[in-house]
């Protein structure tokens, strides 16, 4: 009919071999009169990180989270067909999407996690009836949400993601 819901979902159990004797890089504590890790870094973590182990020079990352892989994903979308009468169809949507918590790297320090967020976007298609041309107004982010969508390099770098975004789009069917 013209309703339409579609939605999908993912679990992922990620976790890495056996890794041991790792240089820590967020730990600057000397190895025979030598720091191994980064002293950008260490500082960083000391100051504003959290389960940050600042005092071993090296780490065992065994059973570490594959970097980028939240455990939890899903979205759902909807949409209706209105039929005007007056030459036209209008089908406005939504869409929901939620990625969870996620590491950046194989290092458990709270400065490389990306935390959970959840976006909105809307639609609106018009189709008109007997012709191969239609419109949509369209809008991402909808509520603006501000959120971290990738970390770089140690110490970090945070890249913000895509903040509310709108438009047009004018297309044809052939």
């Amino acid at each position: 009919g013209d309703f339409s819901l579609d939605f999908g979902a993912a679990y992922l159990n990620s976790s890495i071999g056996r890794f041991s004797n790792v240089i820590n890089q967020f730990s600057d504590v000397p190895v025979g009169g030598v720091p191994l890790g980064n002293n950008v870094a260490a500082n960083e973590a000391r100051v504003f990180g959290h389960n940050c182990d600042t005092e071993s020079p090296v780490v065992t990352l065994t059973g570490s989270k594959a970097p980028f892989s939240p455990e939890f994903t899903g979205n759902v979308g909807a949409q209706y067909a209105i039929h005007t009468g007056a030459g036209f169809t209008v089908t406005p949507r939504a869409d929901v999407s939620y990625v969870g918590t996620n590491q950046a790297d194989l290092f458990r320090c709270s400065l490389e996690t990306i935390k959970a967020h959840t976006l909105l976007n809307l639609q609106a298609r018009l189709d008109i009836d007997d012709s191969a041309w239609w419109a949509m107004l369209w809008a991402t982010n909808v509520t603006d949400e501000q959120y971290v969508g990738a970390i770089q390099n140690i110490p970090p770098i945070y890249y913000a993601g895509a903040r509310r975004q709108f438009g047009i789009r004018i297309g044809r069917s052939f």
